[in-house]
């Protein structure tokens, strides 16, 4: 489920860039992959927008959201009330792994670690500062294209969990700088350093863990 906001007006950007065709080309790739889309302008509209994708009937449900973000903010949306509005759906639909694919958001691991406690969600992964648009399109495709082949019957350990998520992004070279923790893209991040990545194994007394740290230590 591809849940995206208008990245640019229509006078900045008239093609409409959007990260649905890059998805598209993943679901052409596979039999058992299908992705929809749905543009949200505010928090209503995202509301709508997931209970509309999710309401089939699905084995295994991914969520990426693509839009602008900020430390507090998703579009103009409160982090914290989009990540509750996710956490109440996923709480009984089954919504197992999140990319939120929006500049500085990955900065909330404890808004995250909450959204995740309490839900079907096994895994959120997010930007720990402003990131290049097509750069981490491309790292969000490697991301998901991975953690979908995950067997069920790993979601209940993490270390394996885990390694599947080091696989994909062991593709990408450890310190290309692709963010900043400026506006003005200056003091840039490189890989190992953008990312946060919150994993809740299935099953009874497993609680959200922050790997966030382990990523520069085992990937690279």
């Amino acid at each position: 489920m591809i849940l995206e906001n208008p990245w640019w007006d229509i006078e900045t950007n008239p093609n409409r860039a959007s990260v649905y065709p890059f998805f598209n080309g993943l679901e052409k790739f596979s039999d058992s992959i299908r992705v929809y889309h749905a543009t949200f302008y505010e928090a209503n509209s995202f509301k709508a927008a997931l209970d509309d994708l999710s309401s089939g009937i699905f084995e295994r449900l991914y969520l990426y959201i693509a839009a602008h973000g900020s430390k507090r903010k998703v579009a103009c949306i409160h982090l914290d009330n989009l990540l509750g509005i996710i956490q109440q759906k996923a709480s009984d639909a089954k919504i197992e792994g999140v990319i939120l694919g929006s500049c500085n958001v990955g900065l909330q691991v404890e808004s995250m670690k909450e959204a995740v406690k309490s839900s079907n969600i096994v895994w959120m992964m997010g930007y720990r500062g402003v990131v290049d648009w097509l750069e981490s399109t491309f790292i969000d495709l490697a991301v998901l294209q991975k953690m979908m082949n995950l067997r069920e019957d790993a979601l209940t350990d993490s270390n394996r969990i885990f390694r599947t998520f080091s696989k994909a992004l062991s593709k990408f070279n450890g310190d290309n700088k692709i963010a900043s923790d400026r506006p003005d893209h200056k003091n840039n991040i490189p890989v190992c350093k953008s990312v946060s990545m919150i994993i809740q194994p299935r099953g009874q007394g497993h609680t959200p863990l922050d790997m966030s740290k382990n990523i520069e230590e085992d990937i690279w």
